[in-house]
């Protein structure tokens, strides 16, 4: 008995040891670089548009628990992404992803936005199903990610109220809203919490949006950004299928 007791002892030692060396590596700092959260995450902004070329993929995840075991789990990886390349830019949901969305009954996340687009040297090229559309724009119609306006729009109504944590070589804070009134996404969630992680030297690494459905369904979409390697952004291969269309109005 003896015995058990002693293992079962060790065993909460490990435990506990493992949950400390887990956590020792995350600090709450009272700034990032002598700057509020809102401030450095402006800078990291900002010095996006200083950078040539650089690529955001998203990832989303459902899960179900009860009592907090997994129940179901669906992923979608690289389920939409951006491309930037100078004034040059491209947006797309892969066929596959949006037929997977479709299957597990989540499509209505990506209500209202076009499946693919491209803005190459002046030309704007749209792809709906079979619908392919170019038309001139002295313009670029990408905006920025939803995410990326979201947050800048929480810490603006958030400013002083966020706090800041270094975890190894990164910064990281979360804000968390739960008035449906405020909430930024509006996908159904009860609340939405997001988590915006900047590189050691100031540049947004990751962006993470988790919300809570029903009181047991979690949905977690994360935005990784990439500055090394991204793509060229060059127009569609089969841009001799798009059909000009010069009175085209496009919205988003």
């Amino acid at each position: 008995m003896k015995k058990r007791i002693s293992l079962i002892i060790l065993s909460l030692v490990l435990i506990l040891s493992g949950l400390c060396f887990t956590s020792c590596g995350v600090t709450e700092v009272e700034d990032i670089d002598g700057l509020t959260p809102r401030e450095a995450y402006e800078k990291a902004l900002i010095s996006l548009e200083d950078i040539e070329r650089y690529d955001v993929h998203l990832d989303m995840q459902s899960q179900a628990k009860i009592l907090f075991v997994p129940i179901y789990t669906i992923a979608i990886e690289d389920f939409c992404y951006y491309s930037y390349d100078g004034n040059n830019q491209h947006y797309e949901i892969p066929e596959e992803s949006l037929e997977r969305l479709e299957e597990e009954g989540l499509s209505d996340i990506m209500s209202g936005f076009d499946e693919a687009l491209w803005y190459v040297d002046g030309i704007c090229y749209v792809k709906n199903g079979n619908v392919k559309e170019k038309f001139a724009s002295t313009t670029n119609p990408i905006q920025r990610s939803e995410y990326e306006t979201a947050v800048s729009h929480i810490l603006r109504d958030y400013a002083g109220e966020t706090k800041c944590y270094r975890d190894g070589d990164r910064y990281y804070f979360t804000v968390t809203i739960t008035d449906p009134s405020e909430m930024e996404l509006n996908m159904g969630t009860e609340n939405e919490i997001y988590t915006v992680y900047l590189t050691e030297e100031g540049y947004v690494d990751e962006i993470v949006f988790e919300g809570t459905m029903e009181g047991f369904v979690t949905l977690t979409i994360k935005a990784d950004y990439s500055y090394e390697d991204a793509p060229i952004v060059t127009p569609p291969a089969d841009a001799e299928n798009y059909v000009d269309d010069s009175s085209y109005s496009y919205y988003w």
